[in-house]
């Protein structure tokens, strides 16, 4: 394995260890940063829900956009934690599940998913 890969596979799965309140609160503070960095999914953020939400004042949809950020930013560590898990521990972190039927259904079609 080369060394940076090394280096990043360690560290996810360090990152992975933690409680997933703590990734949480890491992740909503990474969306955070790249929204002050100005980073391109926040620039992409703030321009959908222009579009998609005209009818907000700016104060409104920059809360939405810090708002959305934040999430974003969970979602990632909650990436994280899954991948940097075996997937027992991944499997114990799922509290609900939405359309099983339909996937199953899907799967059972032989065309795929």
């Amino acid at each position: 394995m080369r060394p940076d890969m090394f280096v990043i596979y360690l560290l996810l799965r360090l990152f992975a260890l933690l409680p997933l309140r703590a990734l949480h609160a890491l992740g909503a503070g990474v969306g955070r940063l790249a929204l002050a960095l100005r980073a391109a999914s926040a620039r992409h953020a703030q321009v959908n829900l222009a579009i998609a939400r005209p009818q907000l004042d700016p104060a409104a949809r920059a809360a939405l956009v810090r708002e959305a950020m934040a999430e974003d930013g969970k979602t990632l560590a909650e990436v994280v934690k899954i991948w940097g898990s075996s997937p027992r521990k991944a499997l114990q972190l799922v509290r609900e599940v939405r359309g099983e039927a339909l996937f199953d259904a899907a799967l059972k079609s032989g065309r795929g998913v």
